[in-house]
């Protein structure tokens, strides 16, 4: 059997795996670091792989290496086998295996880390969160560099992923005592009387609060890089701000929330995305379905 692999000398798992990294990081020089010997090592590596193989596995654009469609397809190929390699080794040295999950600061915050010793007794994993933008987590996922993400709905097309909508990530406005009328906790003062605290940046969500507080004739008075960070300026007692409905769990008694008709536009569907066509373990399995219930309602 496979007498074609080895018919031929040229192909080693330290060169399918120098082909992943070139092809992860963009380049030799990104892969390897700028030691001189070893960038020269690995382009001869690449060399004698594609010699292997029998075509050009990488191709010059401007002065960027990227893979052909047939070095992609090799990479694919090489991803899953080295992956499904190094879960088999991990479990034969009873060596819990890891789930690379990219997610935003607000979902892990609030959802996923609540919840993250469950997971791990349930499913016997390691979860290993990165928390990226959302067209960041597609893309590494479209790459292999992540087994999953849990991003914001948006129409892209991918014919390899699997896009499946899990929920909503409803919001709510966060409102510390004192800004409150001292005879009514049940309304909150209009939002040009409230100090906003927002996210840095121009995304979606600081876009929306901009818009919001814009449309009442005010601004944020503070701007942070995090959802956590909103969260600490709130619980200060010094801010308001629209945060996640799950986010009220965690405050003090002296921060309020309410609903607002007017955060409806904040409102966003969620979809857990990966390849159909990686390679998984029982445990990564078991990981897509708890994901799957990461965001059942209150």
């Amino acid at each position: 059997m496979y007498e074609i692999i080895f018919q031929k000398k040229g192909l080693s798992l330290e060169k399918l795996n120098l082909l992943c990294k070139i092809a992860r990081s963009g380049g030799i020089r990104a892969a390897v670091g700028d030691d001189p010997s070893a960038q020269s090592l690995a382009s001869r590596q690449m060399k004698e792989l594609s010699e292997y193989v029998g075509i050009p596995l990488f191709k010059h654009v401007g002065r960027t290496l990227e893979l052909t469609e047939q070095g992609r397809r090799l990479q694919r190929i090489s991803e899953d086998f080295l992956g499904s390699l190094e879960n088999y080794i991990k479990n034969m040295r009873n060596v819990p295996n890891s789930f690379k999950l990219g997610v935003g600061d607000a979902i892990f915050q609030w959802y996923v880390l609540p919840q993250m010793r469950e997971l791990y007794n349930s499913c016997n994993i390691d979860l290993l969160p990165t928390s990226l933008p959302t067209s960041d987590i597609v893309n590494k996922v479209a790459h292999r560099e992540l087994d999953a993400g849990l991003v914001r709905l948006f129409p892209f097309v991918n014919d390899e992923m699997h896009i499946e909508v899990i929920g909503e990530l409803r919001y709510r406005l966060f409102v510390p005592r004192q800004f409150l009328p001292s005879n009514d906790c049940r309304n909150p003062p209009p939002f040009k009387d409230l100090p906003f605290c927002t996210l840095t940046g121009h995304g979606l969500y600081a876009q929306a609060v901009s818009t919001l507080l814009a449309s009442a004739g005010t601004q944020p008075q503070l701007a942070c890089s995090s959802t956590t960070q909103i969260y600490g300026a709130v619980q200060s007692g010094q801010f308001a701000a629209i945060l996640p409905e799950r986010a009220r769990e965690g405050f003090s008694p002296d921060i309020k929330s309410f609903q607002k008709t007017e955060l409806a536009a904040f409102t966003r569907k969620i979809a857990l995305i990966y390849l159909e066509s990686a390679q998984r373990t029982e445990q990564h399995l078991a990981t897509l379905n708890f994901l799957r219930k990461i965001l059942k309602p209150d």
